[in-house]
């Protein structure tokens, strides 16, 4: 992991992806810019709650905290273009995303968090 890695830094890195993780699908870049809303403390246990959790309220199009909606649907501009479905997708890209935003060994341990049975990822899927 970075040692210089801060909440602000991962909040600026998330919101420049495209810098950091060039190449991908616009939904991947806007679902990272969602997820630096989000982003409390760099631990890649909170990375993984937060990513999952951001993934899960985009999907509903709702907030978990609040229960008002996040986005209009029919706002073909915003995140209202992707189908609600698309955004699980994104989900698989996770350690990239953290790797390409903390390091290859911080991306590693988020790949390590998120695939342990009871992690953040297992409990959604009982959502």
């Amino acid at each position: 992991m970075d040692s210089t890695l801060t909440a602000g830094i991962m909040k600026e890195r998330l919101n420049d992806l495209r810098t950091y993780l060039p190449g991908k699908n616009d939904i991947v870049y806007d679902v990272a810019a969602f997820v630096a809303t989000r982003v409390k403390g760099v631990e890649p246990e909170n990375f993984v709650l937060m990513f999952n959790f951001g993934i899960n309220d985009l999907t509903k199009n709702r907030d978990g905290f609040t229960g008002q909606p996040l986005y209009d649907p029919f706002d073909k501009k915003g995140l209202g273009r992707y189908p609600a479905e698309a955004f699980s997708v994104v989900r698989v890209l996770m350690p990239n995303i953290a790797a390409a935003v903390g390091g290859e060994e911080y991306g590693n341990r988020v790949r390590a968090v998120s695939s342990a049975p009871n992690s953040a990822t297992s409990l959604l899927d009982l959502l």
